[in-house]
């Protein structure tokens, strides 16, 4: 469990990142400096989120193998595992939520560096992924991770 919790912290420090960026962009800052800043945010929230993935993918795995060791009959162990991967369906659709946000925010930097102009497009995009992570924070707590 203290290693599906890091999922969350490292979900919640990368939604953290991507909402100052974000809010940056709205403002007044430097186009240059605002652009630099949101790629750096999204190299950070790419690596956050594939080690989540590998954290969730980890617990799982383990979780899924403590489910087998518990059942009592084929039946039993095969009804449970169907339960639980219904139960951790939400936390996979977070994860491809967070990778389609990331690569459209991506494609949205690629186009506001080649404009050398921070646009709303780039800062939507980049809310979304923000959004994103409070999705999956919340997916992961309601499989039982990451504490309150």
């Amino acid at each position: 469990m203290k290693r599906l919790a890091g999922v969350v912290l490292v979900a919640a420090l990368a939604c953290a990142g991507l909402g100052l960026v974000a809010a940056a962009a709205a403002g007044c800052g430097a186009q240059a400096d605002v652009l630099a800043r949101s790629r750096g945010a999204l190299a950070g929230a790419l690596v956050a989120t594939d080690q989540a993935r590998q954290a969730f993918d980890a617990w799982d795995t383990r979780h899924q193998h403590e489910i087998v060791l518990k059942a009592t009959s084929l039946e039993s162990g095969q009804a449970a595992l169907v339960a639980w991967r219904s139960r951790r369906q939400p936390v996979l659709e977070a994860f491809i939520a967070a990778y389609l946000a990331i690569g459209g925010a991506a494609t949205a930097l690629l186009v506001a560096e080649q404009a050398k102009s921070v646009s709303a497009d780039l800062i939507a995009r980049l809310k979304a992924v923000a959004d994103t992570y409070v999705r999956l924070t919340r997916a992961v707590r309601a499989v039982g991770g990451g504490g309150s």
